[in-house]
């Protein structure tokens, strides 16, 4: 028995839960939003999250707040949408009147599939087992390299029933005029069968089809919602009056889009309409109209309904559900003040909302519409019950009036002693009197309408200026006086007496309620609670309070931040905002009250938000923010979508750039705050609210990072941005340039020295030719002068020889064998100072010549082997080489004890070659001193540009090699 009531308990929770239709808040899209056109064909959520709206006249993307008519940027094929479709590659496929298109996600950009034949045509795409297929000219075709034709048993409309293994095995598409078929596939992607409905007894025209399993599909019609088995035909007609436009699934129900009854919920178990929405020309927030053409949601339950001429409704089906009274639209073209300054539940259960400057608005017990106005035109301060059958009016300048519910009636009170006004009114629990909260102290209201101020009271505590009371029995109160202190009082007869201090207390109770033992004070400090005697020294949550209300196990808390809910038993704290679906965010003191139905009323700076708390649940679906536009210097970036992007590589002249930063929220995305920071550049985070717009000028070359991010959110949006410096600002141009640097400095060091090189050179060659220009000098004066003295002489001798007895001739001849010395002697000088042949004959002859006499005049054997080629060799490399030649001689008779020596002169590819050996004892380079001879020897070497080795070593004899390149300068200097 306990088994049967538990499963019927069990089913009948079951069936009131399915029957619960969530309250939805409606937000409204048309031509003022930027919508281009208010006749919507297909809905669709991408990949991030966007909604793309095809409407009679464009294309549009949908982010919460801003639409982007995508006709008007973009080279769009045609401007009549009939169907959009995203494909497994995340491109979106797009139908219009003039053929299929596809929107090339990551380059932003539109591709058109031509269809041979046909220069336009209406398409409808729609992707199944891993295909783009399409309804084009009447007929369906699978969409590849070409057109491949499948049926023609089509009117435009398909929809995908059944795939295998990446295959469709079934699909439905429209039929002309009236009824559907049901087509079945082969593997090779052709048609089995098709089977025909509802087109013959039963005949109906199809708007749309919801397949819900392989044998259940649900069918939108003119004769209402149709219930299939697509393989037996079997059907249930569910009539719902007029004609079913639109079908969208949700659990276990259907959203259904009806022909003027508004939208339904359908639960498909119980077969049963468990919800209607429909337009109120009371209610903002319900539909803008009744006849539904689409419906569809996204995977956070955001949900889109299409309104014939009206453009998009769309809510959140697991939003925060906060009605609206009197918002700023509404209080305009009502010519009211929606600034609500006091909110109070009366007996009979009518709202009464004192506003700024449109007098005391009181509300229908629903709260759905104004029932009577009172004080027109005028301030309302404060709404207080003084009493089971009256309310306590205070209006601008401190005029006090008393309300009788009985008799409808407003009477004056003269209450000329409240100067300063009312701060708070609470009821004495003995005799329900008012006692009045006023800067000159506490003040019992009589119902004569005067005032008996509570004198005990007043003088007993610190300072009569009293803003709050709260009772804690019949007998004690808890006496807040104006930022300075909280009290306890205790009842004296007809008046109270202070009893001791609870707490300083640097705030203002603002609002109070009492559950049980505990006292929850809404402060300007925050929420405290107090407790057993004691006020806690930390507040429960941290906000301008300006009032607080119970409503079961939850407190409800007004403040000028939002509204916040706490729960006291496990200290959880929401907070709900315009994000959430509030008006405004700052709410005045006593503007929170509780209906008799358990349902909230608040309001504040900006109208009126009524909700059902049990219907409260806060979602917890992160915002993402997206980077939706780009531009570079002023001028919009279309090189890629900015949605998908993660890198932008700019030139340095390209350094303006420009962002618009938008959370993705359909809920309330002008609200949703958001930071956003440029790493690289902010030193910090910058805050902002809503879809924004941010440029940064003349950014220096560098790399940045730009993050977004959305309040609730810890995932950024990030984009990496690299700025090229030009190229005299970049790493490689300083290396390059020092390398550079660095090269002509070398060149310029080694130009320097081949410079001072060649200077030097130069002076020795002067140098050595002038000495070459004086040994021939002196030798021509030699010759001539010297010469012919010695040779007269000798004549002389010779003649004086004859007349001289033969005993004294022999002197004569000794000085004639002298005199011939002499003049050999002589001969050898003006030889070594100008060889003769050298000038005439040239260096081979003159080598020869010089090894010719020395092996005469010493005995040293010297070999020559002279092979120039007949080149001609100038005169500086002649004397050089002969001179060194000489020089090389000398040494061999000087220090080698030779007796053999080598000489050559080769002409080779690498130059003139000289090459010297002898057999001597050699020496060794690292202990012979460099003296006159080696001296001499490298210069003329060096004069010549040549490169000079001297090969030897002790026991060894020496070898000298001399290589004459044979560019060297072949000038002849002057020595004549």
């Amino acid at each position: 028995m306990k088994s049967v009531i538990c499963i019927f308990l069990l089913i009948f929770f079951s069936e009131s839960f399915g029957q619960q239709a969530p309250a939805l808040l409606f937000r409204h899209l048309d031509y003022s939003n930027g919508l281009s056109d208010p006749a919507i064909e297909s809905l669709h959520s991408d990949q991030s999250g966007f909604l793309w709206i095809g409407t009679h006249n464009g294309l549009n993307r949908f982010d919460g707040v801003n639409c982007v008519d995508f006709n008007s940027f973009y080279d769009l094929q045609g401007n009549v949408l009939t169907q959009i479709y995203e494909g497994p590659d995340g491109n979106i496929y797009l139908g219009t009147q003039k053929g299929l298109s596809r929107y090339n996600y990551d380059k932003g950009s539109f591709s058109y599939f031509k269809y041979p034949g046909y220069p336009y045509y209406y398409a409808y795409p729609f992707f199944a087992g891993e295909k783009i297929w399409t309804n084009a000219a009447g007929n369906i075709y699978l969409v590849d390299s070409t057109f491949h034709f499948l049926t023609d048993k089509t009117n435009g409309r398909s929809f995908v029933g059944k795939a295998r293994n990446g295959k469709v095995d079934w699909f439905i598409s429209n039929a002309s005029h009236y009824g559907l078929f049901v087509h079945y596939m082969n593997g090779d992607y052709t048609i089995r069968e098709s089977r025909p409905y509802f087109r013959d007894t039963f005949k109906a025209v199809v708007s749309d089809v919801y397949v819900a399993s392989d044998s259940v599909v649900w069918v939108a019609s003119d004769k209402g919602l149709i219930r299939l088995n697509p393989h037996t035909g079997h059907y249930t007609l569910h009539n719902f009056g007029v004609s079913v436009n639109c079908l969208f699934p949700y659990q276990n129900n259907l959203f259904v889009g009806t022909n003027g009854a508004g939208l339904q919920l359908f639960d498909t178990r119980t077969r049963r309409v468990t919800g209607v929405y429909k337009h109120q020309y009371y209610n903002a927030g319900s539909l803008s109209g009744d006849q539904i053409m689409k419906i569809h949601m996204d995977k956070n339950d955001n949900l889109y309904v299409a309104v014939l001429g009206k453009g998009l409704d769309y809510t959140n089906i697991r939003q925060v559900q906060f009605s609206h009274l009197l918002d700023k639209e509404s209080a305009v073209s009502l010519d009211l003040d929606n600034h609500i300054t006091a909110i109070l539940t009366a007996a009979d259960g009518q709202v009464w909302c004192g506003t700024y400057s449109s007098g005391i608005l009181v509300y229908d017990k629903e709260a759905r519409k104004i029932i009577v106005r009172h004080f027109p035109e005028t301030a309302i301060r404060r709404l207080f019950h003084a009493g089971p059958d009256k309310l306590f009016v205070e209006l601008d300048k401190h005029k006090y009036y008393s309300y009788s519910f009985s008799s409808g009636r407003f009477t004056p009170l003269d209450l000329p002693d409240l100067t300063e006004g009312v701060s708070y009114m609470v009821e004495d629990p003995r005799d329900q009197q008012p006692i009045l909260c006023t800067p000159q102290g506490a003040a019992r209201l009589r119902p004569d309408g005067s005032l008996r101020f509570l004198e005990k009271l007043n003088s007993s505590i610190e300072w009569p200026n009293i803003s709050h009371i709260v009772f804690l029995s019949d007998d004690e109160m808890l006496v807040q006086t104006y930022y300075t202190n909280l009290s306890l009082a205790r009842r004296k007869n007809d008046d109270f007496g202070f009893v001791r201090e609870v707490a300083r207390t640097p705030f203002n109770i603002n609002g109070s309620v009492r559950i049980k033992d505990k006292v929850y004070l809404a402060t300007s400090s925050g929420l405290y609670l107090y407790e057993e005697g004691e006020l806690q020294s930390r507040p429960l949550l941290s906000a301008f309070c300006t009032d607080v209300a119970a409503v079961g196990k939850t407190l409800w808390v007004n403040s000028n931040n939002g509204l916040y809910s706490y729960d006291p038993a496990s200290g959880e704290i929401l907070r709900y905002t315009e994000s959430d679906g509030l008006q405004g965010a700052i709410f005045n003191p006593n503007t929170l009250g509780v209906t008799f139905e358990g349902r909230i009323i608040t309001g504040g700076s900006n109208g009126i938000n009524v909700f059902d708390s049990g219907l409260i649940r806060p979602t917890d679906t992160p915002v993402r923010a997206y980077i939706t536009r780009i531009s570079i210097n002023d001028t919009p970036y279309t090189q890629a979508n900015p949605v998908m992007m993660k890198t932008l590589d700019l030139d340095h002249r390209s350094n303006t750039v420009s962002f618009q930063i938008t959370p993705l929220d359909f809920r309330n995305g002008r609200f949703r705050k958001m930071k956003y920071r440029l790493v690289g550049y902010d030193e910090a985070p910058i805050e902002t609210v809503g879809v924004s717009e941010v440029r940064y000028a003349r950014l220096p070359p560098g790399n940045y990072t730009f993050t977004v991010y959305v309040e609730g959110n810890p995932e950024p949006t990030s984009l990496a941005i690299t700025i090229t410096p030009p190229f005299w600002q970049t790493t490689w141009f300083f290396v390059t340039a020092a390398l550079t640097l660095l090269a002509l400095a070398a060149l310029m060091t080694y130009w320097f020295g081949r410079w001072v090189k060649n200077n030097q050179l130069e002076k020795m060659r002067i140098m050595l030719t002038s000495q070459e220009e004086e040994r021939k000098r002196i030798a021509v004066d030699l010759h001539d002068d010297l010469g012919g003295r010695l040779s007269s002489l000798k004549l002389y001798m010779q003649a004086a020889a004859r007349g001289i007895p033969e005993e004294r001739r022999e002197s004569f001849r000794d000085t004639t064998r002298l005199l011939d010395e002499a003049i050999s002697e002589l001969r050898n000088i003006l030889f070594n100072l100008s060889p003769k042949t050298l000038d005439e004959n040239g260096l081979e002859a003159a080598i020869k010549e010089l090894a010719a006499n020395i092996r005469k005049i010493t005995g040293l054997s010297i070999e020559t082997n002279m092979d120039t080629g007949g080149i001609r060799i100038g005169r500086p490399v002649q004397y050089a080489v002969y001179r060194i030649c000489q020089e090389l001689i000398n040494n061999t008779l000087k220090h080698s004890e030779a007796t053999e020596s080598f000489i050559s002169l080769v002409n080779r590819e690498d130059g003139l070659v000289f090459l010297y050996e002898d057999n001597g004892k050699g020496f060794s380079m690292e202990e012979v001193k460099a003296g006159y001879g080696l001296t001499n020897i490298r210069t003329h070497a060096q004069t010549i540009y040549s490169d000079l080795t001297i090969d030897s070593s002790t026991g060894k004899g020496t070898a000298v090699t001399l290589i004459i390149p044979k560019d060297t300068p072949s000038y002849e200097p002057n020595l004549s």
